[in-house]
């Protein structure tokens, strides 16, 4: 199908939104892009496109980023068709008008995501050159019928250990609480599978997670021996859509072995408003 691809603006953010959101709809998708291009600040790399019909209905969108803390060359990609409109070249005309940018900032390693089950997603990504380097699983909690009890016993063994469990929220007023989140973080992110050693500063940190609409306090899980941060359970929280996602997980590699991770995890149901 022939299409006009433009970059976006704020006249798009409506469809946009309803694209993105709409279940089905993405080919490669990436981590919370904007519905609509904007500034980028100093060093980001960012760029929203649109694929329009002749009459001006929205058919698909690309989004091009890179973080300044990434490696050299490295950056990521998403590309969203309406379902209605997929299989007739939109998606890879959107490629392709990405990869122009992508030349000129002398890309090296462009990153996606493929929602699993997704057959049609996943051959198509594998068609335009991306091999699978990692995969997250879905796993949905009946918050209602959780039942905590049985973790009660791990919780004290760990605390008669000496070790104490507490959320952002519990130490967020402490002067140096934001720095020690930031640099438990930054310890961790490298040991889940298929991450790098690249990490944001803690300027970038504070803005892009701390600043994030889906960050709370509260839902920072951490397991501390003394004063040192040994772990972290991150949550997500989607407030329209009334569901929170575990989004990072880690101990301290010192720490394993020890069920740290488990009270952390069993605190998780007993959020306010959860």
């Amino acid at each position: 199908m022939d299409s006009i691809i433009r970059p976006a603006d704020r006249r798009d953010t409506a469809a946009l939104v309803r694209l993105i959101a709409s279940e089905g709809s993405s080919v490669l998708t990436g981590d919370n892009p904007l519905p609509h291009d904007q500034l980028a600040p100093d060093g980001y790399v960012a760029q929203r496109m649109v694929a329009l019909a002749h009459d001006g209905s929205l058919l698909g969108s690309s989004w091009v980023a890179r973080a300044p803390w990434r490696p050299d060359g490295w950056f990521e990609l998403q590309v969203v068709v309406d379902s209605a409109q997929r299989g007739q070249g939109i998606g890879t005309a959107l490629v392709v008008d990405a990869l122009q940018l992508l030349e000129q900032q002398g890309w090296r390693t462009l990153q996606c995501h493929v929602r699993d089950g997704d057959a049609v997603a996943l051959r198509f990504a594998q068609q335009h050159g991306f091999s699978l380097s990692q995969r997250f699983f879905t796993m949905v909690l009946d918050v209602a019928s959780f039942d905590a009890n049985g973790f009660q016993s791990v919780v004290q063994t760990a605390e008669a250990a000496g070790f104490s469990f507490f959320t952002f929220a519990d130490v967020a007023n402490q002067p140096d609480a934001a720095r020690k989140l930031y640099e438990l973080n930054r310890r961790l992110a490298p040991d889940l599978p298929g991450n790098d050693d690249s990490f944001p500063t803690f300027e970038e940190y504070a803005h892009e997670i701390i600043g994030a609409d889906w960050f709370r306090p509260e839902g920072q899980f951490i397991v501390a021996d003394g004063e040192r941060w040994v772990g972290l359970v991150g949550m997500g929280f989607d407030d329209a859509a009334r569901t929170m996602s575990h989004e990072f997980s880690a101990v301290d590699r010192a720490y394993r072995g020890r069920r740290l991770g488990r009270p952390s995890r069993c605190r998780v149901p007993c959020l306010p408003n959860a």
